[in-house]
């Protein structure tokens, strides 16, 4: 066993390659334990995009111990809550106990890194429910903005391909393809355990520590290379759609740097220069300033490799995207030319310090927080990227605008309503 720090949050890394982290929150109601597996969706197999998520939804369906239907059974008599997600990184289960029943959390967890059923008939319950994902999001003009972006903006990069998986990739995938999945990635060597509450670490290590004994070894098999960006282009990129959606939406993308880049604390603050509440400059810009948008947003999220940075506009009945897109283009130049004031940096710090205080208040929070910062680099380098994003000047968020948030290095999705 590894022991990285004895402080609270309490970090280690057990012989069987499990990380443990452990937050002690003294007289709090709830614990919360969050188990992280690097098996997001960039670990989909060629030719299986969704078996990242489908897994997830297997996570749930029996083990050797806990019958089909009894984990949430458990969960709620013990009044508890659940659940999971998957993104393009990793797959983060999730448990909210009362205190005196947290230890129910970990049993489950440790048991389902080894132990789960993969039921054939369950299987085929899960990949049709899993189908009907797929045929809803078709239906969501904001999905398939998003799809089409990740699409343009990735090409080949698995980013690019949807997280619930392609209609023909799900329909291919077998009990057999499933099984392999859960084989390779569930494993302690792939998993960050993450309790907060009123818990002690020794009994959350003596809790974990089985699951060096019953967990099956980890295979060989190596993550597929994904650190590579996708080719660049020497033009922007637009797509347009036509959807019944009645309005018209425009987002715009941008590559923006990994969680661990040097960059990134930076790029923090030029999203909320842009894009947090109703003084940033795009709100005043586009929606108080004219009568063509009705709502803005900027996104931006912190990835284990190169996300994107986005920006996405309703526009009003007759607003005309070109000139929304126009705007977005000169806010950001004039950004990266000029630079935010010192006011504008100081408000965005406060916003993003608040946003990120406010995210730590609740166990769950706190024990998301830290097993995602374990995964991609440890808990230090969630510290200081905290400590950068607050020391970072105007001059930092004008270089980055200019260096990732070009005009050249834009892709663009239109999507205008369908005429009868």
């Amino acid at each position: 066993m590894t022991v990285v720090s004895r402080s609270d949050p309490y970090s280690t890394t057990l012989d069987c390659g499990l990380r443990v982290v452990c937050a002690r929150r003294p007289g709090a109601p709830v614990v919360a334990v969050v188990m992280l597996y690097g098996a997001g969706s960039v670990r989909d197999p060629s030719g299986l995009s969704g078996l990242a998520h489908l897994t997830e939804h297997m996570m749930f369906r029996g083990t050797t111990r806990f019958a089909d239907g009894a984990i949430d059974e458990l969960t709620n008599r013990l009044g508890g809550a659940n659940n999971a997600m998957t993104t393009n990184d990793y797959t983060a289960y999730y448990f909210v106990f009362p205190v005196e029943s947290w230890t129910v959390g970990v049993e489950i967890e440790i048991d389902r890194m080894s132990n789960c059923l993969l039921d054939a008939v369950a299987f085929e319950t899960e990949r049709s429910i899993a189908v009907e994902e797929r045929q809803m999001l078709d239906d969501e003009p904001e999905a398939i903005l998003e799809e089409a972006l990740e699409k343009a903006a990735y090409g080949s990069h698995p980013y690019g391909l949807p997280i619930v998986g392609l209609m023909e990739d799900l329909e291919r995938a077998t009990r057999d393809d499933l099984r392999r999945f859960y084989e390779t990635w569930y494993a302690p060597s792939n998993a960050v355990l993450s309790v907060a509450g009123d818990v002690q670490p020794d009994r959350v290590l003596e809790l974990a520590g089985s699951a060096c004994a019953s967990a099956a070894p980890a295979s060989s098999r190596s993550m597929p290379d994904v650190s590579g960006k996708a080719p660049g282009r020497a033009a922007p990129t637009n797509v347009r759609l036509s959807r019944d959606s009645g309005i018209a939406r425009l987002l715009v993308g941008f590559r923006c740097p990994e969680a661990l880049h040097e960059d990134s604390p930076a790029m923090e603050l030029v999203a909320a220069v842009l894009g947090s509440g109703r003084s940033s400059r795009l709100y005043r810009r586009l929606v108080a300033g004219t009568p063509d948008v009705n709502d803005v947003s900027v996104d931006r999220m912190l990835q284990l490799y190169p996300g994107l940075f986005t920006v996405s506009a309703d526009l009003s009945v007759g607003g005309d995207l070109s000139a929304c897109e126009d705007a977005i283009m000169g806010e950001l130049v004039e950004l990266a030319a000029a630079g935010p004031s010192v006011e504008e940096v100081a408000k965005a710090k406060r916003l993003w310090l608040m946003e990120r205080s406010l995210g730590l208040e609740s166990a769950l929070g706190l024990a998301g927080h830290l097993a995602f910062w374990k995964f991609v680099g440890g808990l230090p380098a969630g510290d200081e990227h905290a400590r950068r994003v607050l020391a970072a000047t105007p001059d930092d968020v004008a270089r980055v605008t200019g260096v990732y948030l070009s005009p050249e290095s834009r892709n663009s999705v239109w999507m205008t309503p369908e005429t009868p």
